[in-house]
């Protein structure tokens, strides 16, 4: 992905040289560089380094303006391979009936887009059983206006829907891996971890997956 207008957010990848086991690099003009805690890298047969999260490890990518959503439409995405299915975020830019806005995986496999306001909380999400254990899978969530949508590798698995109202202004710092109090860590491989400012189309990410699939093999 180029270094295009509305791109908020793209983690670095590497085929050669393990990357440092301290920042993870923003690729934006935004530069939202990630200090990483307990997260080390697995090298796949490719070649292609990917994040390895423990259930001790996140990442912490500060709380620039640029990743504070609250009108606008966004998508969220990234090649994930849980370790366990249960209870964890994916990432976390709010609190709960607070502020911002999350991804949470929960224990039967439902993936939830939520955003926050005072006092609530609205989502979109899937029906269980979606997120699989030991399996890559390219998670997107899109938010265009006030709809939310999930897809996984291309496909739309949307199950239930409420209006996505505008989330509360967030000063919170975006985490990858983590609640926003350091709980419900993931256990298991992210990789191509990107934010957009606007919402993909369901094209725009089959697209992806066709032309990266092939580095997770």
């Amino acid at each position: 992905m180029s270094k295009s207008t509305g791109l908020v957010f793209e983690a670095e990848t590497s085929r050669g040289t393990e990357p440092s086991s301290a920042t993870l690099e923003d690729k934006s003009r935004n530069k939202n560089h990630g200090t990483m805690t307990n997260v080390t890298y697995t090298q796949l047969d490719s070649g292609l380094w990917v994040q390895d999260y423990d259930g001790t490890a996140y990442i912490d990518c500060g709380a620039d303006g640029s990743l504070n959503f609250i009108s606008s439409s966004f998508s969220i995405a990234a090649w994930v391979y849980p370790s366990t299915i249960a209870d964890q975020y994916l990432i976390s830019r709010g609190l709960y009936s607070v502020d911002g806005y999350t991804i949470f995986l929960d224990n039967a496999g439902v993936i939830y887009l939520t955003t926050q306001q005072g006092g609530g909380q609205r989502f979109a999400a899937t029906a269980a059983g979606i997120l699989v254990a030991n399996v890559w899978q390219f998670i997107a969530c899109v938010r265009d206006n006030t709809v939310g949508y999930i897809y996984k590798n291309g496909i739309d698995v949307t199950d239930s829907t409420q209006s996505l109202s505008n989330p509360v202004t967030s000063n919170r710092n975006y985490y990858i891996g983590q609640k926003d109090d350091g709980t419900q860590r993931f256990s298991g491989m992210i990789w191509g971890h990107r934010i957009v400012t606007y919402p993909f189309t369901q094209g725009q990410i089959e697209a992806i997956v066709a032309d990266e699939y092939r580095w997770l093999l």
